[in-house]
Protein backbone atom coordinates (compact mmCIF):
# COMPACT_ATOMS: atom_id res chain seq x y z
CA UNK A 1 0.00 0.00 0.00
CA UNK A 2 2.68 2.65 0.86
CA UNK A 3 4.62 2.15 -2.68
CA UNK A 4 0.79 2.86 -4.69
CA UNK A 5 -1.09 5.03 -1.88
CA UNK A 6 0.24 8.35 -0.93
CA UNK A 7 1.13 8.32 3.17
CA UNK A 8 -1.94 11.18 3.60
CA UNK A 9 -4.46 8.50 1.86
CA UNK A 10 -3.21 5.32 3.83
CA UNK A 11 -5.58 6.10 6.52
CA UNK A 12 -8.81 6.07 3.99
CA UNK A 13 -7.54 3.06 2.14
CA UNK A 14 -7.48 0.97 5.02
CA UNK A 15 -11.16 2.21 6.38
CA UNK A 16 -12.54 1.24 2.90
CA UNK A 17 -10.79 -1.84 2.13
CA UNK A 18 -11.41 -3.05 5.91
CA UNK A 19 -13.09 -6.49 6.60
CA UNK A 20 -11.98 -8.00 3.68
CA UNK A 21 -9.47 -10.89 4.02
CA UNK A 22 -5.81 -9.72 3.30
CA UNK A 23 -5.57 -11.16 -0.19
CA UNK A 24 -8.59 -9.57 -1.48
CA UNK A 25 -7.58 -6.17 0.19
CA UNK A 26 -3.90 -6.55 -2.19
CA UNK A 27 -5.88 -7.34 -4.87
CA UNK A 28 -8.38 -4.15 -4.32
CA UNK A 29 -5.40 -1.94 -3.70
CA UNK A 30 -3.45 -3.11 -7.24
CA UNK A 31 -6.29 -3.05 -9.21
CA UNK A 32 -7.20 0.69 -7.99
CA UNK A 33 -3.64 1.61 -9.48
CA UNK A 34 -3.15 4.43 -6.56
CA UNK A 35 -6.96 6.22 -7.44
CA UNK A 36 -9.13 6.26 -4.30
CA UNK A 37 -12.58 6.92 -5.78
CA UNK A 38 -12.26 3.44 -7.50
CA UNK A 39 -11.78 1.38 -4.49
CA UNK A 40 -15.45 2.20 -3.71
CA UNK A 41 -16.46 0.43 -7.05
CA UNK A 42 -13.87 -2.63 -6.01
CA UNK A 43 -14.89 -2.43 -2.54
CA UNK A 44 -18.70 -3.50 -4.01
CA UNK A 45 -16.92 -5.73 -6.56
CA UNK A 46 -15.12 -7.54 -3.22
CA UNK A 47 -18.60 -8.10 -1.71
CA UNK A 48 -20.35 -9.07 -4.48
CA UNK A 49 -17.81 -12.02 -4.54
CA UNK A 50 -15.29 -11.34 -7.46
CA UNK A 51 -12.50 -11.64 -6.00
CA UNK A 52 -13.32 -14.78 -4.10
CA UNK A 53 -12.68 -16.57 -7.42
CA UNK A 54 -11.00 -20.34 -7.34
CA UNK A 55 -9.49 -22.02 -10.00
CA UNK A 56 -10.67 -25.84 -10.89
CA UNK A 57 -8.24 -27.65 -13.62
CA UNK A 58 -10.83 -30.03 -14.55
CA UNK A 59 -14.12 -31.67 -13.62
CA UNK A 60 -12.14 -34.88 -12.11
CA UNK A 61 -10.46 -32.76 -10.22
CA UNK A 62 -11.97 -29.89 -8.77
CA UNK A 63 -12.34 -29.98 -4.84
CA UNK A 64 -15.01 -26.87 -5.27
CA UNK A 65 -17.76 -28.78 -7.17
CA UNK A 66 -19.90 -30.41 -5.05
CA UNK A 67 -21.67 -33.92 -6.73
CA UNK A 68 -23.33 -36.89 -5.86
CA UNK A 69 -22.15 -40.51 -6.93
CA UNK A 70 -23.11 -40.83 -11.12
CA UNK A 71 -23.29 -36.65 -11.18
CA UNK A 72 -20.36 -36.15 -12.76
CA UNK A 73 -20.57 -38.62 -14.94
CA UNK A 74 -24.18 -37.39 -16.04
CA UNK A 75 -22.47 -34.08 -16.84
CA UNK A 76 -20.00 -35.35 -18.83
CA UNK A 77 -22.72 -36.89 -20.81
CA UNK A 78 -24.67 -33.51 -21.62
CA UNK A 79 -21.36 -31.89 -22.18
CA UNK A 80 -20.85 -34.44 -24.97
CA UNK A 81 -24.09 -34.35 -26.07
CA UNK A 82 -24.26 -30.56 -26.52
CA UNK A 83 -21.11 -30.10 -28.12
CA UNK A 84 -22.70 -33.02 -30.99
CA UNK A 85 -25.39 -30.67 -31.84
CA UNK A 86 -24.25 -27.80 -34.11
CA UNK A 87 -27.77 -26.10 -34.71
CA UNK A 88 -27.83 -24.72 -31.40
CA UNK A 89 -27.37 -21.03 -30.98
CA UNK A 90 -25.28 -20.87 -27.45
CA UNK A 91 -24.43 -24.31 -26.69
CA UNK A 92 -23.83 -25.38 -22.96
CA UNK A 93 -19.67 -25.66 -23.16
CA UNK A 94 -19.56 -22.00 -24.03
CA UNK A 95 -21.20 -21.15 -20.56
CA UNK A 96 -19.03 -22.97 -18.64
Amino acid sequence: MAEIFAPEEQEDVVNRIGGFKQQIQLEMIKRSGGNLSKLDGLRTQALEGAFDTRVCRGLDECPFIPYKEGDLRLFKNLLTTFRAVPDLEYPLYYML
